[in-house]
């Protein structure tokens, strides 16, 4: 059953049309699907000959669902592009803006919200921007269109504890358009002339039909989209939550190496992954990413690339973190039944200074 799952999950696959067996959990695979929002990718590599008519037609609908707030995505990607054309500080768009853009089909990459990339020293100057253009701080309600204010205690938290901003939000025509203001690899701000300040010396120009925006470098992007994975993936408000793990997030590794990937690209990589000092990060996004998509390890240079970055000391790989209580756990299992668990929180064991 794993198997499958993480097969209808793999944009790149390339076999037979997989089937839905009599004896399989057909409502499991598909809300799994959902979940993990892999179900317009699952949608084309299924036998969908061997799907309940109920569960086809759920799929077709969300398919349909899923292009249709990709084109409104691109519409706000460009109303953002054109707010932020004339500022006078560095900044790039991150993650779905970008590969929504570039690797994936419309609509196999869905994307909630805008992630864009400043130094901490202009998160105020980004703020002000978005904010006069009449952005508020807060959350959705129900009814997704509502905004709800955030607390101050919210925002303070959220910017000392996660190295991001409480989302900033405005309706557009009935649609809400949410921005995530990053500053941070990690934890906590970046100050000086640390990663992000490295990150955005690189960015990129994409172009597309009517309008353009800022990207990081491509190797770069790859080395944020780790960063921000481990970032999730082990830190214990996201396991508690379930959103650690998402599928759509290895998805992205595997996509990108397998179109960028070749030997110099990965000479290149293992280059800026040491001089950013983030080998523990991309080392432990690329070798999961490797378990759940086995193909990766084909690919021209990966396994060097990786054997040149693995740390000395690994016991990182089973741990999470818990910044606002200061606190470590650590789980026992192998990383894919880590991964394939409904309560990864009952598998922690907190970590005592002993241990």
């Amino acid at each position: 059953m794993n198997k499958k799952l993480l097969q209808l999950a793999d944009k790149t696959y390339s076999g037979d049309k997989i089937k839905i067996e009599f004896n399989d959990n057909q409502e499991f695979i598909i809300g799994w699907l959902i979940m993990n929002r892999c179900n317009t990718i699952a949608y084309k590599n299924l036998d969908l000959s061997s799907l309940h008519r109920d569960s086809l037609k759920y799929l077709n609908v969300l398919k349909k669902n899923d292009e249709e707030q990709a084109k409104i995505f691109q519409k706000s990607l460009a109303l953002l592009s054109t707010m932020l054309k004339d500022v006078d500080f560095n900044y790039a768009f991150l993650k779905g803006a970008t590969l929504s853009s570039v690797l994936y089909d419309i609509g196999e990459r869905t994307s909630k919200d805008f992630d864009i990339l400043v130094e901490s020293k202009d998160v105020s100057a980004l703020q002000r921007v978005l904010i006069a253009d009449g952005f508020k701080q807060g959350w959705l309600d129900s009814d997704y269109q509502t905004i709800i204010p955030a607390t101050r205690r919210e925002i303070v938290e959220s910017r000392m504890n996660f190295g991001q901003s409480v989302p900033f939000i405005k309706i557009y025509d009935e649609v809400p358009v949410t921005v995530d203001i990053n500053f941070s690899v990690d934890f906590k701000p970046d100050e000086g002339e640390g990663v992000v300040h490295k990150l955005l010396k690189n960015v990129e120009i994409i172009k597309k039909d009517g309008f353009q925006f800022k990207s990081l470098a491509k190797v770069d992007f790859l080395i944020h989209l780790c960063c921000h994975l481990y970032k999730e993936a082990t830190t214990f408000d996201w396991v508690s939550e379930r959103r650690d793990l998402d599928m759509y997030k290895f998805s992205d590794i595997n996509v990108y190496l397998k179109k960028f990937g070749n030997p110099s690209f990965f000479k290149e990589l293992v280059e800026y992954i040491k001089s950013y000092e983030v080998e523990k990060e991309c080392y432990y996004t690329f070798k999961n990413s490797s378990l759940i998509f086995p193909t990766i390890s084909e690919i021209e240079g990966f396994n060097e690339c990786i054997e040149k970055i693995k740390p000395k000391d690994i016991s990182f790989m089973n741990e999470v973190i818990y910044p606002r209580e200061k606190k470590s756990f650590y789980y026992r299992v192998d990383f894919l039944e880590w991964l394939m668990s409904n309560n990864r929180i009952s598998l922690l064991n907190e970590k005592k200074n002993n241990d």
